[in-house]
């Protein structure tokens, strides 16, 4: 699908009107970035590529993004009204409605950013800031979504889905795109930390995580208004979990009753 058919089918105000379709790159991240950084970006662009050979994750994981099979995007943010937060929350919870709502899919959200389906990850979201030539901020926000694959490999034949794995669907990531552009929109001025409180579950529930090299237990018992996880470990002493990267939620024990 060209730029032009996404456009004439894109029912949002802002988000997507400028759309750079690519067909391989490193990262799209990297090129909002790039585009952020020498002041050629517009608030709202996306950049799209069908294949990426350097996608990344949370913490510098790489993500598996060769193939055109699933959706690759980044969202440019610049300075000026002020931006949905916490920033990770809003594109987590944008394509946890897309999943649920137009395809009936069970997702739920993990803490900070990842999207699973029955304790595998669908979706996952890279935020970056990056200065503008002028002195302010922008933010690269970058969007992961597995879609047409019908098998993953190694490690992550037992760690990741995709919606085709999931509901039978072949569903374009173009269309995805609209879908979600649209989702984002919608959450701009809605509650993302209630948001996020519902569509993820976690709240109350003891869960499985490592820390510094350690597995250990501990129940989530808020979430600050910057989105970092309050907890609470087994012998009744309280952390603030601020990075993703630093934690790592076994997704198993969020299934757990």
């Amino acid at each position: 699908m060209e730029a032009r058919d996404i456009l004439s089918h894109l029912r949002t105000q802002t988000l997507g009107r400028t759309l750079r379709l690519h067909d391989e790159v490193d990262s799209t991240n990297l090129r909002a970035v790039a585009a952020i950084r020498t002041g050629c970006a517009v608030h709202g662009e996306v950049h799209m590529a069908r294949r990426q050979t350097a996608g990344r994750g949370t913490g510098e994981r790489s993500w598996d993004s060769a193939s055109p099979d699933g959706l690759w995007a980044t969202l440019v943010l610049l300075e000026g009204p002020p931006l949905p937060a916490p920033l990770p929350f809003w594109p987590a919870l944008a394509i946890h409605d897309v999943l649920t709502r137009e395809f009936a899919v069970p997702a739920r959200l993990k803490w900070p950013n990842d999207v699973l389906v029955h304790a595998r990850k669908i979706a996952g979201i890279l935020v970056e800031t990056t200065p503008t030539p002028d002195g302010g901020q922008g933010y690269a926000v970058g969007m992961g979504v597995n879609l047409l694959q019908t098998a993953f490999e190694g490690d992550l034949a037992g760690t990741a889905t995709s919606l085709r794995m999931e509901i039978g669907l072949d569903v374009p990531p173009a269309a995805f795109l609209i879908s979600l552009l649209e989702a984002l929109e919608a959450w701009e001025e809605r509650d993302l930390l209630d948001g996020f409180v519902k569509a993820s579950r976690m709240l109350l529930r003891p869960l499985r995580a490592e820390r510094d090299g350690t597995w250990i237990t501990a129940t989530p018992i808020g979430i600050t208004k910057e989105g970092f996880l309050e907890v609470e470990r087994e012998d009744g002493s309280l952390e603030t979990w601020v990075s993703g990267g630093a934690v790592r939620i076994d997704p198993e024990s969020l299934d757990q009753p």
